[in-house]
């Protein structure tokens, strides 16, 4: 069996450790770190604990996520670095290409992972996705993942921060979808269209194949925990969640693939730092089923990242360029998003 734990949203500290703890009392053999690290742009103190818990040599596969931007690139001691560094002790650099935490692919026991940092870091993230995941068509398990959620797929108050071109694209090749960003855990049903809310089927035992797939939010790593917005807990696509009304804790999506010898079945359950199992669900694949011939359509999306302060400049009326950080009040230690949604037709 292969062990995987899907987490992201940690923080530092005693609930951290904690779901760290849960993730090596399981057993498992890698982290997916799904973004937002330590929300202290503090990379150092994030690994050291990370090894504490886990050891030295543990995999790590990470996307890069909002609250990391800032401190990713840092030669030597930013996040991508140390990541680097920590894939190399534990190995799985030789199964990885790309850039990483942002466009990115890992061909591990018959586990092909996409990383992305859609709505954060990069762009063309859907033709990245596409062209991998058409390259790596026999690959057994195919696993998207990145930080940031469609409004519709995740149960708090976060926007449209990625678009569904990437959901589409995943689901299109029978990819698992997993993200994190909202602080709870949610897991759709077996979906054949996220834009427009199609669901395959309401069973536990999810088929994966060609056009059909489910996405999953695990953000509850330890650095906070959110209610529910508007009744979105009720929307008829989820299969389980779990935030502050329910009484869930701190927690991780622990799965075990190749379950019981069975290279084409998985099972997971997400537990929390108290015990309670709050989702259980098995998975099989189909690597020989045929590939979908679907040409994806989706709402078009578009974002600008912006990276630096100096970046933001407005051109005032007597022709004066005034900088973003004084006309907008941006801080010195954060970085910023600009997102436009803009209708078709009008652009």
């Amino acid at each position: 069996e292969l062990k995987i734990a899907f987490v992201g949203d940690q923080g530092l500290g005693k609930k951290s450790a904690q779901v760290l703890k849960l993730i090596k009392d399981f057993g498992s053999q890698m982290l997916i770190q799904l973004g937002d690290f330590d929300y202290e742009d503090n990379p150092e103190q994030y690994m050291k604990e990370f090894e504490d818990a886990l050891g030295k040599h543990f995999m790590i596969l990470a996307t890069v996520g909002n609250h990391d931007v800032y401190k990713w690139f840092e030669p030597e001691t930013g996040y991508r670095d140390l990541l680097l560094r920590q894939s190399e002790k534990s190995g799985l650099d030789r199964h990885c290409s790309g850039e990483y935490g942002i466009q990115m692919h890992c061909i591990y026991n018959d586990v092909l992972f996409l990383v992305s940092g859609v709505g954060t870091l990069g762009s063309n993230h859907a033709e990245y996705a596409d062209s991998i995941l058409t390259q790596y068509s026999y690959v057994p398990w195919k696993i998207c993942f990145w930080h940031k959620n469609q409004s519709k797929y995740q149960t708090g108050d976060k926007s449209d921060e990625t678009g569904y071109l990437v959901y589409e694209t995943c689901r299109k090749h029978g990819a698992i979808i997993m993200t994190s960003h909202e602080h709870s855990y949610e897991r759709t049903h077996l979906m054949s269209n996220f834009e427009n809310a199609v669901i395959a089927s309401t069973d536990n035992h999810l088929q994966l194949k060609p056009g059909q797939s489910f996405a999953v939010v695990s953000g509850l790593g330890g650095e906070s925990i959110r209610f529910w917005h508007n009744g979105s807990n009720h929307n008829p696509w989820w299969a389980a969640t779990a935030a502050l009304d329910n009484g869930a804790n701190y927690g991780a999506l622990l799965c075990k693939f190749r379950y019981k010898g069975d290279p084409l079945v998985a099972k997971c359950e997400m537990f929390d730092i108290d015990g309670n199992r709050w989702d259980k669900f098995t998975i099989s694949t189909d690597p020989t089923a045929p590939q979908s011939m679907e040409s994806i359509q989706a709402s078009p999306f578009y974002e600008i990242p912006i990276l630096k302060q100096d970046q933001i400049t407005t051109t005032t009326d007597t022709g004066s360029v005034v900088c973003g950080s004084s006309l907008l009040d941006l801080s010195q230690s954060l970085l910023h998003t600009l997102e436009f949604d803009i209708p078709k037709g009008n652009h």
